[in-house]
């Protein structure tokens, strides 16, 4: 993942190929352009290359290479065919919202996104709105935005309220954090940039963003920005060289970057999915073909290896430091997690379509691993409402909603546990917060 977003492939926006054009080389002969891969930074400039390579190598090419791209394009990864021809595929790290517009134009055959698309993009391209639909969406793994400072701050923890205060402007000078005074330069990415989004929901809500918050075009310009900057913060995926801040929610402290166990189970606030998206009446059938192998198993090398978490259900243990006391950790204690965890909206008690999809999933699973109800519990959770009572109530109401909907699909739904506002992911402050709040968590028991 270093040596991807080492190299510089970044370029300007200009016109570029057709898939199955082929384009003059240096020496005259010709290229077929196999795929055009446009999208989300996280996906450019981690994966979407490592498995165009892996695609073109299934496909039987030999000596590829990666190279830059002319513009827009970010990258191309080609190689030779055995009888001599050269393929390629290109890449370009562009706005969730430009790859939907992208894909929407024709100019690309696969958007990489960092967010499902709102309902005027799909209203753009109706098939947007079917995640559902693997002929049109596929979701490819998950990602995390961490919280970084420059090396040289003495700052190691910050709260989501703290957070708040330095996006929204009321908290301007670090020594109100328990740092060296100076002022906080707080950075941003651009908008239209998933993981804005995401950000922006868990931690402002409905506040505006401070207009003294400078906003970059990239992480690599807001890496950089931080590295040479001691009263700098920023959020990065990948954010080598700089120092991580740990995120506290009430009394639990939550590593940031977040560990395995965050990441699988989604646990972490500020972890995003990636998506693939295609037009499933589009005549390239290459497109079909880099679909399956981007959800095949053996790409989940590729996505762990870029330090992303692999989608799907799993079995996931906590680490040493997760284990305390308290009925939590007596119910959980030599269990195993599915990582699949069902969230319901915020006040809301109706299975939507994400949760819908998840606990098909999860019931799948379930079927799969013959798991008997005994050994199943459903550990519920609401947001904090201040009355404990109601809130142990609310959980008990998601809780008994998951174990109906798993006996309707033919899972002996175990034991459910309401623990009503314990163990908070994120404060209760923003609908988001609140929406990864109200969750419910299935274990397997000895």
């Amino acid at each position: 993942m270093v040596l991807l977003l080492a190299i510089g492939w970044i370029g300007g926006i200009g016109p570029g190929r057709a898939a199955g054009t082929p384009p003059a080389g240096a020496d005259g002969e010709t290229e077929q352009v196999l795929l055009r891969l446009g999208g989300d930074e996280i996906v450019a400039t981690t994966i979407a290359v490592p498995l165009a390579r892996s695609f073109l190598e299934r496909k039987g090419a030999h000596g590829i290479g990666i190279i830059p791209a002319p513009a827009p394009w970010t990258a191309e990864v080609s190689g030779r065919m055995g009888n001599g021809d050269r393929v390629s595929i290109l890449v370009r790290a562009t706005l969730t919202e430009e790859a939907f517009r992208l894909l929407a134009a024709g100019e690309i055959d696969i958007a990489m996104a960092g967010r499902e698309p709102s309902p005027q993009e799909v209203g753009a391209m109706p098939m947007l709105g079917h995640q559902d639909d693997s002929n049109a969406a596929a979701a490819i793994a998950r990602a995390a935005a961490v919280i970084a400072v420059h090396p040289g701050n003495p700052v190691e923890t910050l709260s989501f309220r703290q957070l708040h205060g330095i996006y929204a402007g009321t908290v301007t000078d670090w020594a109100e954090l328990g740092g060296r005074p100076g002022p906080i330069h707080a950075l941003t990415r651009q908008a239209g940039s998933a993981t804005r989004q995401l950000f922006d929901s868990v931690v402002l809500g409905s506040t505006p963003m401070a207009t003294t918050v400078r906003q970059l075009a990239s992480f690599e310009e807001m890496r950089s920005a931080v590295a040479s900057d001691p009263d700098a913060i920023g959020y990065f995926v990948v954010s080598e060289s700089l120092k991580k801040v740990r995120i506290i929610v009430g009394d639990d402290t939550k590593v940031s970057p977040p560990d395995s166990y965050q990441l699988s189970s989604g646990d972490y606030p500020l972890s995003q999915t990636l998506y693939l998206y295609r037009d499933p009446q589009g005549a390239n059938t290459d497109v079909s073909a880099f679909f399956d192998q981007a959800l095949a198993v053996s790409s989940q090398f590729t996505i762990t290896s870029a330090g992303l978490s692999e989608l799907g259900p799993s079995l996931i243990l906590p680490s040493g430091e997760r284990r305390g006391s308290g009925r939590y950790e007596e119910l959980t204690r030599n269990a195993l997690r599915v990582s699949t965890t069902i969230r319901f909206e915020d006040g809301k008690t109706v299975v939507d379509s994400a949760a819908s999809h998840d606990l098909d999933l999860l019931a799948r699973y379930l079927r799969m691993l013959q798991v008997r109800g005994d050994h199943l519990v459903h550990i519920a959770f609401s947001e904090g409402s201040g009355d404990p009572a109601a809130d142990e109530q609310s959980s008990r109401q998601l809780g008994e909603i998951v174990a109906t909907e798993l006996r309707r699909r033919l899972v002996a739904p175990g034991d459910v546990v309401a623990l009503g506002a314990q163990r908070p992911l994120v404060e209760d402050d923003t609908p988001v917060g609140r929406r990864i709040n109200r969750r419910v968590e299935t274990w397997i028991r000895p």
